[in-house]
């Protein structure tokens, strides 16, 4: 039988993005896919889970290098009361953008701080629970600062494939709004609903009013 010197390629372009074989990365990449190993066999250990009882994790997300393990709570679009100190997914986002915002002094503290401190990482990932309870795993592409503007429209814009946004304030006067995007580890883009009542057009050029996430 003839030893591989690598992962199969599936998991090998999943994980390097097809950057090659750097051992410095590969060990925070393997620390990382171990909490998310952990946390997905963790949650779905129940029988309920595993037959997709009323048990079975739903709305929920996990980041295991940062701590952060809480139920995610629908943002409608619009909404005139400001958001509470709970992650929310928000409505206005587009087609493939899972959208989550939360406070950075509550609940995206572990996010904020992280920028800050300067460990943010395109190394970090995320597991989701939808609402059929799927899990989906996503790990950063880029992050940027912006002003709450309608001019930020790119951030809850319709994304080509799969990918998640995290949003939460920076700043002394919460002036900015980090937005990091992640794409998912697996899975090609999934087709856009006909059914949806908004096209991406639509949306791409909607000026919506930036949810306050201090």
């Amino acid at each position: 039988m003839t030893r591989r010197s690598h992962p199969p390629r599936d998991v090998w372009l999943a994980v390097t993005d097809g950057r090659g074989w750097d051992p410095r990365r590969m060990r925070r990449l393997a620390a990382g896919l171990a909490a998310i190993v952990v946390t997905i066999a963790a949650v779905t250990a129940s029988p309920a889970s595993a037959s997709g009882g009323p048990d079975t994790p739903r709305d929920h997300v996990w980041i295991p290098s940062l701590g952060i393990d809480r139920p995610v709570h629908l943002f409608p679009c619009p909404r005139q009361q400001p958001p509470d100190d709970l992650i929310y997914s928000w409505g206005c986002a587009g087609e493939n953008n899972v959208y989550l915002l939360g406070h950075a002094q509550s609940v995206f503290r572990p996010l904020h701080d992280a920028y800050v401190a300067g460990r943010l990482s395109e190394d970090l990932t995320v597991v989701y629970a939808d609402d059929h309870g799927i899990f989906h795993v996503y790990r950063v592409a880029w992050w940027r600062l912006t002003r709450p503007t309608p001019d930020a429209n790119w951030a809850w814009a319709p994304q080509d494939r799969p990918s998640m946004t995290l949003q939460t304030c920076v700043g002394a006067d919460s002036e900015y709004r980090l937005m990091v995007r992640l794409v998912e580890v697996r899975g090609e883009a999934t087709p856009r609903s006909q059914q949806s009542q908004r096209t991406s057009e639509q949306l791409l050029h909607r000026r919506v009013a930036h949810p306050v996430a201090k």
